[in-house]
């Protein structure tokens, strides 16, 4: 179950909208995730949709609220203990959250996180 070429799909990618949200403005499983900028935890500016399907790997992209809170933590210790398992199935892991990338980039070092995060400040990608 992993997001591949840009496709959202399986447990790997959930949304959840505002209570408000249209229903009709809900991607579907197996439907092309939007495109889209953000700024990567890495300092190497920022990262595309099409960069990360375009390196030939499967894509997880998941999303959490924020660094360093209980669940996300958990969530992204739990990816990182299943990295090698990831890799096997030739598929990388990119989180994205609302926080600076400088926050997210000390998330990273401090978990000892081998995969970095995207941010999507004010959440517009997330919209999308």
């Amino acid at each position: 179950a992993f997001a591949a070429g840009g496709i959202v799909g399986g447990a790997a990618v959930v949304v959840v909208p505002p209570a408000c949200a249209d229903e009709s403005d809900i991607p579907s499983t197996g439907s092309r995730a939007p495109s889209f900028d953000l700024p990567n935890s890495r300092g190497e500016g920022s990262t595309t949709l099409e960069s990360l399907t375009g390196s030939g790997k499967w894509t997880v992209l998941y999303f959490y609220p924020g660094a360093f809170t209980k669940g996300c933590t958990l969530e992204a210790r739990n990816f990182q203990r299943d990295i090698d398992k990831y890799r096997g199935y030739n598929a990388q892991i990119v989180g994205v959250s609302v926080d600076p990338p400088e926050k997210n980039a000390d998330f990273c070092s401090k978990e000892g996180l081998d995969f970095y995060m995207l941010s999507d400040a004010g959440g517009g990608g997330s919209r999308k």
